[in-house]
């Protein structure tokens, strides 16, 4: 079926799962749902898209940006199997979800994991904490937040409303936002937008290899190995792009490719024994504990003025 025809099929769903969103934003912006004020500046990383975006490397990059404000990232933790509101305290991703696990090990900063995101601001004031970054919760505004920064990627400014496209909600509620994010930009050409926002462009970079327990490895070690590629992310195409990059920069092999659906719950039948594999840091999370020969590409982002933006708006305060 031709693209332009199954949109044209999927608009009427779209029209409703739209009508749904806009009443749900206005019952917020007339108060009558209720948004709660934590004690603590709050800043919320978030994006129209369904899917990946880059937002929980954005987290990890103010976290590390804002070390000496003992920084708290509070996210839903998606797919853990606990429901209670919780401090990260272990690998368990069971109890707190791949994303809340990976932003633990890599950082080593507060983290904790709440489906009301209020509740866990409560636990970042118990310890200490005097900046909360909200991990995907530009949609969720149970909670006010002091700093709205929306990531767009580079390859997704222009989309339709879920489900005939990828979008949670219309690009027209980029008015709630207090900055833009174009992520992506190593992959894709910078789009133009006409949004009368500070906009700030990020490029991922290369940091290292990750071992099995989040430590870096020599990458002399790579060369001449041949990986198969294994990641289950909202944006596994991105991901395969900057591997295939790096296999010509360091000299080492790619076999075969495998790709699962975002968060994919990882068994042990689902790889090839006595392969090596690579994959993204939140898919070693969950595949260190099951046998494989794997390591992950370790990455950071670099967003020119961000720090500098984010600072004046804390002092302001």
């Amino acid at each position: 079926m031709r693209l332009s025809k199954l949109r044209s099929l999927l608009a009427p769903f779209s029209f409703i799962y739209g009508t749904g969103v806009f009443v749900r934003n206005k019952l917020f912006d007339f108060n009558i749902l209720k948004a709660e004020k934590s004690d603590i500046f709050t800043i919320s990383v978030g994006n129209l898209s369904m899917g990946g975006t880059g937002k929980t490397q954005i987290a990890i990059y103010l976290a590390d940006a804002f070390k000496d404000l003992k920084p708290c990232v509070i996210l839903r933790g998606y797919k853990r199997k606990s429901s209670n509101t919780m401090q990260v305290l272990s690998s368990d991703i069971n109890l707190y979800g791949d994303e809340a696990v990976e932003i633990f090990l890599k950082t080593k900063i507060n983290v904790v994991v709440a489906s009301k995101r209020i509740e866990g601001a409560k636990i970042c004031k118990s310890l200490g904490s005097k900046l909360i970054i909200l991990d995907d919760a530009f949609s969720h505004r149970y909670i006010k937040r002091d700093l709205d920064i929306v990531l767009i990627p580079a390859n997704k400014s222009k989309d339709y409303l879920f489900p005939t496209g990828s979008l949670r909600e219309p690009f027209s509620a980029i008015k709630r936002a207090d900055a833009i994010i174009i992520t992506r930009l190593e992959s894709y050409q910078k789009p133009t937008l006409n949004i009368n926002k500070p906009i700030f462009e990020a490029k991922t970079v290369f940091k290292g290899f990750l071992d099995k327990n989040f430590n870096y490895i020599d990458a002399s070690s790579v060369k001449a190995k041949t990986f198969n590629i294994v990641c289950a992310i909202g944006d596994s195409q991105q991901f395969i792009t900057f591997v295939r990059k790096l296999s010509n920069e360091f000299g080492f092999n790619i076999n075969k490719i495998h790709i699962f659906k975002d968060h994919y719950d990882y068994k042990k039948q689902d790889l090839e024994p006595d392969k090596n594999y690579i994959c993204t840091p939140k898919d070693l999370v969950k595949l260190r504990n099951l046998d494989y020969n794997v390591i992950a590409i370790d990455t950071s982002v670099d967003i020119p003025n961000l720090k500098d933006f984010i600072k004046q708006k804390y002092e302001a305060k």
